[in-house]
């Protein structure tokens, strides 16, 4: 079986008292159980066993004879044998609506006829023996062939699902080393009024960053000092003139960033050596105006008056 129904309520009921190691061990039981819809045998839960620790071997012996009826070297569950003689039964009403299904659409090829016809038969002949064999098997279930430590099942809840056994008198568990440990303390009085956890702290959310134009009309202190100190040849004024007339006249989205210090040292660090030049700073040989086309006229004409004087002088 690929599938069964698992009632939460049934199996709460049914299992209130277990111990998680417990409830682990009886689902895994079942689940093998209904892979292998039949009974388990008693070789097959000794190998299981083996692989156990010493406190997971006593809980699986305590969860075997709670919830399953041994029957000479048989584990039987009476709800997972209800369950799969439902799930027979389900399949075999299946076979009989796929049967009809295909006399009624039968007048075509005789070869897919005669497949359909065989496979009617096999699905009818594995749901008769599987019938056949849970009948013997609750047959002997019912001569009563009980064990001395074991109790007759009293209470069987009809609510329906896989796992809502209950059983009356049920022997209690032996002692384990484990839970020796483990000391039976009464809840506290005020267990029922602990004080509600604080709500979670909710962190504002991140604003998003937007780029801006370039809207300086002049060089902030800041970046004058940073040019100061990492370009000190450069006239920090002149460069950031040519740096806003540039950007001042990019269009559109290329014109817009969101750092415009950091794009401004960028624009210092790598400005090529021609035009590195263009912004230099200007010493004092550099400022000195140079003369005029008409003063240097004027010296030529001076000159000239002077050296006719001299040879007016000697003449």
């Amino acid at each position: 079986m690929n599938y069964v129904q698992f009632h939460v309520g049934d199996w709460d009921s049914s299992t209130r008292l277990l111990s998680p190691l417990e409830k682990g061990i009886y689902i895994d039981l079942l689940m093998l159980y209904y892979s292998l819809e039949r009974p388990l045998m008693r070789s097959e839960c000794e190998r299981i066993s083996r692989a156990y620790a010493p406190n997971e071997k006593i809980a699986l012996k305590y969860v075997l004879d709670r919830f399953f009826h041994l029957e000479g070297e048989v584990y039987s569950h009476r709800r997972c044998d209800e369950e799969i003689a439902k799930a027979a039964e389900k399949s075999e009403k299946a076979a009989k609506s796929a049967k009809a299904r295909w006399n009624k659409a039968g007048k075509g090829s005789s070869v897919v006829n005669s497949a359909a016809v065989a496979v009617q038969k096999e699905c009818k002949r594995s749901s008769d023996a599987y019938a056949d064999g849970m009948r013997m098997h609750s047959e002997r279930s019912a001569d009563g062939m009980l064990t001395n430590n074991q109790e007759p099942i009293t209470n069987i809840n009809k609510v329906g699902g896989a796992f809502s056994e209950k059983v009356a008198d049920a022997p209690e568990p032996p002692p384990s080393d484990f839970c020796d440990e483990i000391p039976e303390e009464p809840f506290p009085e005020d267990w029922g009024a602990l004080e509600p956890l604080p709500p979670p702290e909710t962190k504002p959310a991140k604003k998003e960053k937007r780029g801006t134009r370039l809207d300086l009309k002049e060089l902030p202190e800041p970046w004058e000092r940073w040019a100061e100190e990492k370009a000190p040849d450069l006239d920090p004024k002149a460069a950031f003139e040519e740096f806003r007339n540039y950007w001042i006249a990019v269009p559109g989205a290329k014109g817009v960033k969101l750092d415009w210090f950091a794009t401004f040292r960028n624009s210092v660090l790598s400005m090529p050596d021609w035009k590195r030049k263009t912004f230099r700073k200007k010493t004092e040989a550099d400022k000195v105006k140079p003369a005029s086309f008409e003063e240097i006229q004027a010296i030529i004409r001076g000159e000239k008056q002077l050296r006719k004087d001299e040879n007016d002088g000697q003449a």
